[in-house]
């Protein structure tokens, strides 16, 4: 019985940015997925320069690839929690 759970553990905590509250969807298949975390400085001066402003975020593919940023051990992931989740802690608030 242990070794079975030795084997489940580490596939449930594999954390992917599609899980993660500062993951931008692409609104299609979220391939092109992008990272709230990580501006990127080129478009604000585009900003200044002509005065449009566009969604200047790393795409998540990036960000993961390198450690200075969120890397594969994904050290800004914040997990997304719905309106619709609940913790246990607000159950047990609740309950009281």
């Amino acid at each position: 019985m242990k070794f079975l759970f030795l084997l489940i553990v580490p596939i449930f905590s594999f954390k992917f940015c599609i899980n993660c509250k500062h993951f931008i969807t692409d609104n299609k298949e979220n391939i092109f997925g992008k990272c709230k975390m990580f501006p990127q400085i080129e478009n604000k001066i585009n900003y200044l320069i002509n005065g449009i402003q566009k969604d200047g975020y790393s795409y998540c593919s990036t960000a993961r690839q390198f450690e200075k940023m969120c890397g594969e051990n994904v050290k800004m992931f914040q997990k997304y929690i719905s309106e619709n989740e609940t913790t246990a802690i607000d159950v047990d608030i609740k309950s009281i």
